[in-house]
């Protein structure tokens, strides 16, 4: 609140009221310009303490790429044994487990979210009023492809938890053809959304270049995807490759 306080004396001459109205004005103007430099002052404190939140968040989700890349990596040639196992098993119905093809003991996949606590917290308040559109836009845009990974994460895990529930109702030698069958669509859709979250990765190398380079990671892609197990198998995996197809043409168009 700015106080003003009238002359102690009354003014004789227009001189003198003149030069006690310049005096309020200018202390007006002093009192405003004193409390704006203190708000730009406190707003630029909120700028920089918010940018070094963000980017000690960026770097966590830099480690955790990372670490998810590699987990995919090492998914991978676990889903394709399970795919040699299921496959083999359609052939050779009630095997007994000693004539099985080497084959992982347990499907699990580690998923690794990304944070956004800092993007949040900044998101609620009013400091990105202050920061350069340019710059606010670029953040909004990674953090929406983080967040699109972590859903494709949720929907893997959940495939994954179908694809474990085949052995719930016994052995796996005791299950039906159709149960099989089953077995074998949600493993194929836990490589098409292992496939994808790598595509979803390269989006984010490809825009934003402090993100590791994510290259030796299209080979696990083409193991994921290239393999057919059986011809009845073409049409769907060609469907496949269109919705995967489908979701690269997007993420391109979002550049």
């Amino acid at each position: 609140m700015l106080d003003v306080h009238p002359p102690h004396q009354a003014a004789h001459t227009w001189k003198d009221f003149f030069i006690h109205i310049a005096t309020i004005v200018v202390g007006l103007l002093i009192a405003i310009g004193l409390e704006q430099t203190v708000e730009y002052v406190h707003h630029q404190r909120q700028v920089a303490e918010t940018r070094r939140e963000l980017q000690h968040e960026r770097m966590l989700n830099r480690q955790r790429f990372q670490l998810l890349e590699e987990n995919l990596e090492q998914f991978a040639p676990n889903l394709k044994q399970e795919g040699d196992l299921l496959t083999w098993l359609r052939l050779h119905p009630h095997a007994p487990s000693s004539q099985w093809p080497p084959h992982p003991n347990y499907i699990v996949f580690p998923s690794v979210p990304y944070s956004d606590a800092a993007w949040q917290t900044a998101h609620g308040s009013e400091v990105f009023d202050y920061m350069p559109p340019r710059e606010v836009k670029a953040d909004h845009e990674l953090y929406a492809r983080l967040q699109r990974i972590n859903s494709e994460q949720d929907q893997l895990t959940t495939y994954i938890a179908r694809l474990r529930g085949v052995t719930i109702n016994g052995p796996l030698q005791e299950q039906t053809p159709l149960q099989l069958v089953d077995a074998w669509n949600d493993l194929k859709e836990v490589r098409i959304r292992s496939a994808t979250i790598i595509g979803l990765q390269h989006g984010v190398v490809v825009r934003y270049p402090d993100f590791p380079d994510d290259t030796p990671f299209f080979g696990v892609r083409g193991v994921l995807l290239n393999e057919v197990h059986h011809l009845n198998d073409v049409d769907e995996w060609e469907q496949a490759m269109q919705r995967l197809n489908a979701i690269d043409t997007q993420d391109d168009k979002e550049q």
